[in-house]
């Protein structure tokens, strides 16, 4: 048996080797505490900035909504204040300062002559050489529309006391036919494209027909049956692409 003294010293010192080993577990438990610590903290940061960016994505999707709204609206007015008007094209006419700008000074009073008609006057004789009858007194305004091109034959805006006298004359637009002159209503730059390319896709055949009424643009889908062939009005571009 060894004596105490010896069995002391290697006691003491495997306690020594002990508490290194616990020291150096204990640094590397305070390591990963502190690791793990600082991984929570950036997880923090990261759910802050996520919350951040989550709630300026809510309020950039509400401005987006209150901006497509407001765009509606702005579409509806425009349409509104249309829904009087018809576009007329193809048609040569002479407009009412032609006269003014080639007669001499003195010789104004030519300016009533029959060659000096006003565009409302050279529109209605027209229309009533293809037997299109229309009465004068239920045009509000009737006027050249701007052109980039002064060579192509004016777009022709005429404006009626009501939607019943401008439904008339479209209707007997179809009189139209073979003179190259046009009668249509007068669109918004956005459903004047719905409608171009509506038209394009009745053309391909992928829907059945389309056509415009009150200045919206509305389609009919292709069917087994009349019955199962559904009319949708068209508002956005967008709509038509499941159709192409």
């Amino acid at each position: 048996m060894p004596p105490k003294k010896v069995m002391m010293e290697e006691t003491v010192k495997e306690m020594n080797e002990t508490l290194k080993k616990l020291t150096r577990d204990i640094g590397d438990v305070v390591a990963k505490q502190t690791e793990i610590m600082n991984l929570l903290a950036e997880i923090r940061e990261l759910r802050e900035s996520v919350a951040a960016k989550d709630l300026r994505i809510v309020a950039l999707e509400n401005k987006v909504l209150k901006m497509d709204e407001m765009e509606r609206r702005i579409q509806d007015m425009e349409l509104f204040t249309r829904k009087e008007d018809v576009i007329i094209s193809g048609l040569d006419v002479k407009p009412r300062t032609y006269a003014a700008a080639v007669i001499k000074r003195d010789d104004e009073k030519s300016l009533n002559s029959k060659d000096q008609e006003s565009l409302e006057t050279q529109v209605i004789s027209f229309l009533q050489s293809r037997n299109i009858h229309l009465d004068k007194s239920n045009i509000t305004a009737c006027h050249i529309l701007p052109r980039k091109d002064r060579a192509t034959k004016p777009r022709i805006l005429m404006r009626f006391v009501n939607r019943k006298h401008k439904t008339e004359l479209l209707v007997q637009g179809k009189k139209l036919k073979g003179t190259a002159v046009y009668i249509n209503e007068h669109l918004t730059s956005k459903n004047a494209e719905i409608a171009r390319v509506a038209r394009q896709l009745w053309k391909e055949r992928k829907i059945k027909a389309t056509w415009t009424r009150d200045c919206k643009v509305l389609i009919r889908l292709n069917g087994p049956s009349i019955e199962a062939e559904k009319v949708l009005m068209i508002r956005e571009l967008k709509d038509l692409d499941c159709y192409k």
